[in-house]
């Protein structure tokens, strides 16, 4: 299978080798490219660092996210494969933990998305170096690490970063940036005060902080509505 160049026309079947030593000829990326990068750092994709410019990797055991995440990334990617399958994670797991009984079945199959190096990418070596938060990263990281919490008059949003690629310190400052009000209501000492979260790793926003969200980035979120209430505990 060969890639056709946008910059000369031709095709290539190692399309990230003709880039490599024509620079010119490698478009940028596109503004959905670059927020599905900063929402796949942010989820906890690696960063290879080896060679002229970074590209980055991310495991999933879920093939259809994987599957969205490419058609949106559409040419910076160079494969999506089976990395291990189900017996592979068992035989794996049982070699580094002999006290465990882990069969197939209480594994899954996992895959692996990869894109090529670009100088876009060099910029990033985790998620704590994303800068940008866009409507679509907003989203997406509700979507997948988010849980309300409290009623649909006065709900909190709690986003959990534990096993992301990012730290809850790192997300607060973000969204401290965009001017949104992070923290929860606390009472000590007859005073109501805001702390940062309600344990380390998850960033919680007050109704304040979510309806901000919905004026900054103009998204439509709906407490009353979302179905996954008190995940995060």
């Amino acid at each position: 299978m060969t890639t056709k160049c946008p910059t000369c026309g031709e095709e290539y079947e190692r399309i990230a080798q003709h880039y490599a030593f024509n620079e010119d000829h490698r478009p940028d990326l596109s503004e959905d490219q670059l927020d599905t990068v900063r929402f796949l750092l942010l989820d906890g994709a690696t960063v290879e660092t080896e060679g002229a410019h970074h590209s980055i990797t991310h495991y999933s055991t879920d093939v259809e996210f994987l599957k969205a995440a490419a058609a949106r990334l559409d040419d910076l990617v160079t494969s999506l494969r089976l990395e291990a399958t189900a017996a592979e994670q068992a035989e794996h797991l049982a070699a580094k933990y002999p006290d465990m009984d882990v069969t197939a079945e209480q594994c899954a199959d996992l895959y692996a998305l990869r894109t090529m190096p670009h100088p876009r990418l060099d910029a990033y070596e985790d998620g704590n170096d994303v800068t940008e938060l866009t409507p679509n990263v907003v989203t997406w990281f509700i979507e997948f690490h988010g849980a309300y919490h409290g009623s649909a008059i006065l709900p909190s949003l709690h986003l959990d970063t534990r096993d992301t690629g990012v730290s809850g310190d790192h997300l607060r400052r973000l969204f401290h940036d965009y001017g949104i009000q992070t923290g929860r209501l606390a009472e000590g000492d007859g005073e109501t005060f805001f702390v940062p979260s309600v344990r380390e790793g998850v960033v919680s926003l007050p109704k304040k902080g979510i309806d901000q969200l919905r004026e900054v980035f103009d998204i439509d979120i709906n407490p009353a509505e979302d179905q996954r209430n008190h995940v995060v505990a």
